[in-house]
Formats: structure tokens, C-alpha cells, sequence
């Protein structure tokens, strides 16, 4: 199954807020024609976002691993999409003046390995600007049914904790790994190291993601679905018998959440973006 199955629903491409990419692309001087690569472009949301703010005569090449991925992202955009790999890219050294992702890294087993590809293909005195998140951050989030049950919180936290420590020992990607990229970075070839927070929240109530919810609840999912919530928090160091409490008790959170109209959130999340210029 194609990662974009999940997780390039059409919510993506509210993601960041135009003037926060006017202010970046203002702190990091793009103001004459760059060419920039966009690498595990999916289906091409980073990369449009992008576009609203690159100067004029700017080039954007995508590339991705998921044929699927491309040929919707082909339909999108008027931009160079193509299947590639983060750990083999098909370009000379320093062929982009900015080569960027977004939520790749948390997938990939060891994301260093990716960064160095990227560097190599950018030029000296370039760009690398990676949005990746500390989705463990929104373990201990809650929204209007679950505020005052500290006992629904930390079952979440525990459960979204252990499958995501075993998916990185599953070696399929750490999905926090964005706390950690300004540290890979500092350690490689480059210099004035930047790290921003996205200041992009989703507001929630009862009706603007109901429809999401309830597709989610008729497939007895959470982030995952259960088989593959369970082989990771079992690899976490999890039980079987408080797996199947903490999904029980997940899977009741999502349908009283689906039942209360009042249900609301302020859909807040951390998502950073870190930069660096190759040396």
C-alpha cells in the first residue's frame, strides 16, 4: 500500500500559512531565479507551497519513490516530477541552489544517510531546508472529551509512545525525527544552522473533520491501522494485553469524539523547519 493511501489527504495543503513561507523566503535571501529540489515530494504539497514564494524563474524538481505519488503530483503542478530515491538521487554534485523535504526523514531508517545525499547535490553556499515534525509532541494533546481524564491522556501518550519507538527500532523510520535533524545537520558540512516552528495551527470542531474521523473508525484506525499499531508497539517494548486496553480505549475516544457535537480542539502541532547553507 502506497504511503500516500493514508496520509495525502487533501487537509496537506493547508499545512503553512502563505505569509509564514513569505517571511522564510525573505530570512533565507531567495530573490534571484533558484533551482530547487524537492525531494520525497509525494504528491506535490511542499513543493506548490513553495512555489508561491520562489522569485520568478525559479525551477522545482520533484522526486519520489511512489509512482502513484508522481502521477497525481504531475496532474497538479506544471513542475518537473520524477521516481527517485533520497539515498541514490540521479543528479550531478551541486545541482540545486535549495534542496528541500517535507515529512521524509521520519521515514526513513537512518535520515543522516539521507541528509548527506541532499547535501551532495546541493551547491556550495545553498540551502538545505527540511520541514520535519516532533509528532511525539502531540502524544499528550487532547481536545473538549478527553481535557479532564488524565487517565485517556496518558494512555495515549503510552500508546503512541511505544509504536513509535518501534517503528524505529523496526528500522521504518523514527516519526519524531524532527527534533533531531538540526543535530545531524550541526555535525555535517555546514554552516549558519537556522531552526524555526511553524506557526500553523488547525482548529477542530465537531463538523470540520467528522467525515475523516468517521472513515477512520469504520477502518478501526488511529494513525495506523491495528495490525501495524501492534507490531510496533510490541517491538517498543509493549504487551499484548495492554495493546489491545490502550486500542480498545482508543478506538471508544474516536467514536465519542465522532458523538459530541461540542467536540473541539485547537489543532495545534510542532512542525520545524531547519536550515542550513552548504559550506
Amino acid at each position: 500500500m502506497a504511503h500516500s493511501d493514508d496520509f495525502f489527504g487533501p487537509w496537506r495543503d493547508l499545512w503553512w500559512n502563505r505569509d509564514y513561507l513569505e517571511l522564510l523566503a525573505r530570512r533565507f535571501g531567495w530573490t534571484s531565479p533558484l533551482r530547487v529540489l524537492d525531494v520525497g515530494c509525494g504528491q506535490g504539497h511542499w513543493s506548490r507551497a513553495l512555489a508561491q514564494v520562489l522569485p520568478p524563474g525559479s525551477t522545482i524538481v520533484g522526486v519520489d519513490r511512489e509512482e502513484e505519488s508522481i502521477a497525481i503530483a504531475r496532474t497538479k503542478a506544471p513542475f518537473d516530477f520524477r521516481i527517485g530515491d533520497v539515498l541514490a538521487l540521479d543528479f550531478p554534485d551541486a545541482s540545486f541552489d535549495v534542496v528541500t523535504c517535507q515529512t521524509l526523514l521520519i521515514h526513513i531508517d537512518d535520515p543522516r544517510d539521507a541528509l548527506k545525499e541532499m547535501l551532495r547535490v546541493l551547491r556550495p553556499g545553498g540551502w538545505i531546508v527540511c520541514a520535519e515534525p516532533n509528532n511525539l509532541a502531540g502524544a499528550i494533546g487532547f481536545h473538549s472529551t478527553t481535557w479532564n481524564d488524565p487517565e485517556m491522556m496518558l494512555r495515549d501518550a503510552e500508546l503512541a509512545v511505544r509504536y513509535e519507538i518501534g517503528k524505529a527500532r523496526l528500522g521504518e523510520g523514527f516519526s519524531s525525527a524532527g527534533e533531531l535533524v538540526p543535530g545531524w545537520l550541526a555535525a555535517m558540512n555546514v554552516d549558519d544552522l537556522r531552526v524555526y516552528l511553524s506557526d500553523k495551527a488547525l482548529p477542530q470542531d465537531g463538523t470540520t473533520y467528522i467525515d475523516e474521523a468517521r472513515k477512520n473508525l469504520a477502518e478501526e484506525r488511529l494513525v495506523f491501522d491495528k495490525a501495524t499499531t501492534r507490531r510496533y508497539f510490541l517491538a517498543g517494548g509493549g504487551e499484548e494485553g495492554r495493546f489491545e486496553e490502550l486500542w480498545r480505549e482508543g478506538i471508544a475516544d474516536l467514536a465519542r469524539s465522532i458523538e459530541h457535537t461540542t467536540w473541539h480542539t485547537a489543532g495545534g502541532s510542532l512542525m520545524y523547519v531547519i536550515a542550513a547553507r552548504k559550506r
